[in-house]
């Protein structure tokens, strides 16, 4: 179901804020016109994403989707995704990140974190480049998730979340993959923490989710 039609269906009694993901080539502008235009933006921020791949149709691409939230709403804040796998085969996700800045995006958020070192390569890369151009970093949000069973890891793959192979081979073997997996988070949500330039620890927030359901 569409995020933003489960939000207004299932929680309309819900009174606290909500991030809403909008995967926006899906929609006609029409479509995100009208909902830009309905939201409620002492409740409601967004995340924008533009399509997972180049054989997908795009009725809106991100860069249009953006310029119509600055035209028509730009009390609505407005986040953007950062994908560490992305830097590791180009390194240039800082540069994107950039450019979803310039554009409107007030913070970020990653993409599940398994290769802790490519993304503190990642960070330090934006925020370096943020200060040669004398610019602000915006906040970003570090998602880190637990893994309990081989289909979630196999659908951790299928996202493009790279898995290290030790780690991969220890969650295939191990009797509670599960506890191992959360251990693993917490290791490296300290290394991350502790690792980051301290500059730019007021920027960084890490979330923990309890799992990725593959189902939903």
């Amino acid at each position: 179901m569409d995020p933003a039609v489960f939000h207004a269906e299932h929680l309309h009694d819900w009174l606290r804020p909500v991030v809403i993901y909008r995967c926006v080539g899906k929609y006609p502008e029409a479509d995100l016109r009208t909902w830009l235009l309905s939201a409620d933006s002492d409740q409601v921020t967004s995340v924008f994403v533009g399509a997972s791949s180049g054989q997908k149709a795009v009725h809106t691409d991100l860069s249009q989707a953006q310029a119509l939230r600055e035209e028509i709403r730009s009390d609505l804040l407005l986040g953007g995704v950062c994908i560490t796998e992305r830097h590791t085969r180009g390194d240039d996700e800082h540069l994107r990140m950039l450019a979803k800045q310039s554009r409107g995006c007030t913070f970020f958020i990653s993409q599940v974190v398994y290769d802790v070192d490519a993304t503190k390569s990642m960070l330090s890369d934006y925020f370096y480049t943020c200060a040669d151009r004398r610019l602000s970093p915006r906040p970003v949000i570090l998602t880190l998730s637990v893994c309990g069973s081989m289909k979630t890891l196999s659908f951790l793959q299928w996202l493009g979340v790279d898995v290290p192979r030790w780690l991969e081979n220890t969650l295939r073997r191990v009797a509670d993959p599960l506890a191992e997996s959360y251990d693993q988070c917490v290791a490296n949500a300290h290394d991350l923490i502790t690792h980051l330039l301290p500059t730019a620890r007021h920027a960084v927030r890490v979330q923990c989710r309890e799992r990725v359901d593959p189902e939903g």
